[in-house]
């Protein structure tokens, strides 16, 4: 390899904007275009439930939310051992092998599925499938980002997912028309078309993303060397086997000595799972986003018959929602580049949920249908602009390849089990002002509150002790355990000068 030139301030500065370009169009655009399809899914469902799905598979009371909720059993159950399974087989080649599979089941659902039993065994296989996507999209987009990067790339997919659930009705709508195409009902092809789109996106996935820096394609040999070179210099990012061993030579080569404190060695061992799925930081994020997105479900799941009771209706209902999601995207927005230009994550956090307690108390209280309206923009632009930066806390935190994958993984299982609460928040006989379902939500996001600044809090304290030196026993605990036989992953986070993310 050819030494890295970064003479000048401008050569450094070009290679940097052409490395950032070029990972966001061959790498984060189609995992976006992956995550949004994902989104997608959704409002499709509840779209073909209005399409005819529920007359035709004769469903009965509850059993249309029976088919919603039974999706995160197996997605709760998949994610862990997929996030052990991201090593052996590669996250890129992960993401694409469930994509894949998700697709597939898709258009199974649409061809085959003739009554409520068959519905709920493939929801139950498209969780399965559901559980690994989104943590291995995150892990591997860890593998190629800065740590600070990181938060912006979970927003692009965050407002990607929110623009493919608001305009996910439209794309339903028009495929619908197909009705009695090849003796299949409308509700059919919504299926048929969106887990074709999902394949097609499989293959370009499994075709074109790169490992890691290394084996980039789209890199020439002095972007490659200054990818691998960026990742190095963030302190925090987990790099894959190839560019760290890489790095290591480069080290080796000048030092003529390493540390064993230093080295990677990427090898599974339970040490390492364990290591991630008790960090405090885990639970308390990964407690906050469940609540969180308990209540964001189930204002997907209802919003449009909530401002129906606002006194809308037809069109004016649909847009009225709309206007409602485009605010949060511009709060999101507004958070996330505010909290990557402070490198802060968790007090933008505890600004935006107050927003929606606000809005939950406004919709409770007012009896002014222009004034609820104002409440439903606050409470979903608050909770989904928070979003983003709790997920990105554990993956800024996190350190070493398995114990990363773990946290990660586990805070998604937690958070996935959201969507069975979710569902059943709301009920038609609150109707017209859901005065218990708003009651529910403002109690569960104060919880989410405290758990947040409970973390922000364990980061200061931690931060502080490591500056005053009570940290720097880490070295010689985790050289006796390296000594013994006991590991031989990095030190990662345990350094006493690594800095948690507020």
């Amino acid at each position: 390899m050819s030494e890295l030139d970064l003479s000048s301030p401008e050569r450094q500065a070009l290679l940097h904007k052409r490395v950032c370009w070029k990972l966001d169009v061959y790498v984060l655009l189609p995992v976006t275009l992956l995550v949004c399809m994902n989104f997608m899914e959704k409002p499709n469902l509840a779209y073909a439930s209005i399409a005819g799905l529920i007359k035709d598979l004769d469903l009965q009371g509850t059993q249309f939310n029976n088919i919603i909720s039974v999706t995160y059993v197996t997605i709760v159950i998949s994610a862990m051992p997929s996030a052990t399974l991201l090593k052996k087989f590669r996250p890129n080649r992960m993401i694409g092998f469930l994509a894949g599979g998700w697709g597939i089941t898709v258009i199974l659902t649409g061809l085959l599925v003739k009554n409520y039993p068959g519905m709920i065994a493939a929801r139950l296989v498209l969780g399965a499938l559901d559980g690994g996507l989104f943590p291995a999209a995150a892990f591997y987009l860890s593998l190629l980002y800065k740590r600070y990067e990181l938060h912006m790339d979970i927003l692009k997919q965050e407002l990607a997912g929110s623009v493919a659930a608001v305009f996910g009705g439209l794309f339903s709508a028009a495929i619908v028309t197909l009705d009695g195409h090849g003796n299949l009902a409308g509700w059919r092809w919504i299926f048929i078309i969106e887990g074709m789109l999902m394949i097609a996106v499989a293959i370009v996935i499994t075709a074109t993303l790169p490992t890691n820096p290394a084996t980039a394609w789209f890199f020439t040999e002095a972007e490659r060397e200054y990818a691998a070179w960026r990742l190095g210099q963030d302190t925090v990012t987990q790099r894959s086997l190839e560019t760290q061993e890489t790095l290591q030579e480069k080290r080796d080569s000048k030092a003529g000595s390493s540390s064993s404190v230093d080295t990677e060695v990427e090898e599974f061992e339970w040490r390492e799972i364990w290591r991630g799925a008790l960090d405090i930081q885990t639970w308390l994020t990964g407690a906050s986003l469940f609540l969180n997105l308990v209540t964001i479900l189930s204002a997907v799941f209802f919003l449009p018959t909530i401002i129906v009771g606002l006194g809308y209706s037809g069109v004016q209902a649909q847009l009225h929602a709309v206007i409602v999601y485009i605010l949060a995207v511009v709060l999101t927005v507004v958070v996330a580049l505010l909290g990557d230009r402070l490198k802060l994550r968790g007090p933008f956090v505890l600004g935006a949920l107050p927003l929606s307690m606000l809005g939950y108390i406004v919709m409770i209280a007012s009896k002014s249908n222009a004034t609820r309206f104002g409440g439903a923009c606050l409470l979903i632009a608050g909770t989904n602009a928070s979003v983003p930066p709790l997920m990105a806390i554990v993956a800024n935190n996190s350190k070493g390849h398995y114990k990363r994958a773990c946290a990660m993984a586990l805070q998604s299982t937690i958070t996935s089990i959201s969507g069975i609460p979710g569902t059943y928040i709301y009920t038609l006989n609150q109707k017209p002002r859901f005065i218990k379902g708003h009651s529910i939500c403002l109690a569960l996001l104060v919880v989410s509150w405290t758990l947040v600044a409970a973390n922000v809090l364990y980061c200061i304290w931690e931060n502080k002790a490591r500056r005053e030196g009570r940290r720097n026993g880490n070295i010689e605990k985790y050289q006796a355990l390296r000594d013994a036989g006991k590991t031989r992953a990095p030190i990662g986070d345990r350094r006493p000068d690594f800095v948690f993310v507020l």
